[in-house]
């Protein structure tokens, strides 16, 4: 329990609602807490040096802390059971996996476990030569002779 009272939505009186509140100052709020069957008053609940929000109890490669940003279940692995792990996936459609935006920090947008990310990189552009450049001197251009004239002198 995380020392409230379930007939009041804000017990403390503070403004936030009793689930939105992090008593532990873990990073997950009480009703994630309760979501993951960790403590809402200690910051490790099994005490191995791991935050709760940092624990990984799904062993999908993703914390709680990020799967809740995901919108994934961190009691399971493959959340929306389509055959693909919640780290694989793309919650936001950006090409980068839940793993790929955890390990770069850049979050997710959230909404579900999204779309598998392709396992293709994507294609180079096309590369385009620049057009040659004239040269100092102009090119020739072709010499045209005159057509002879008829001679103005009588055939012998």
């Amino acid at each position: 329990r995380a020392g409230t009272n379930p007939r009041s939505a804000d017990t403390d009186k503070d403004g936030i609602r009793d689930g939105a509140e992090d008593a532990d100052r873990d990073g997950l709020t009480n009703a994630q807490e309760q979501t993951c069957g960790t403590n809402p008053r200690s910051a490790d609940t099994d005490r191995n040096g791991i935050s709760d929000a940092n624990e990984d109890p799904d062993h999908d490669g993703l914390t709680n802390a990020f799967e809740f940003t995901v919108g994934t279940s961190p009691k399971a692995s493959d959340s929306d059971r389509d055959g693909i792990s919640d780290a694989d996936e793309d919650a936001d459609g950006d090409s980068l996996t839940n793993a790929q935006e955890q390990s770069s920090g850049s979050g997710g947008s959230g909404g579900g476990s999204g779309t598998p990310s392709p396992s293709v990189s994507p294609a180079p552009s096309p590369s385009v030569s620049p057009a040659p450049s004239p040269s100092a001197s102009p090119a020739p251009s072709p010499s045209v002779s005159p057509a002879p004239s008829p001679s103005a002198s009588p055939a012998p």
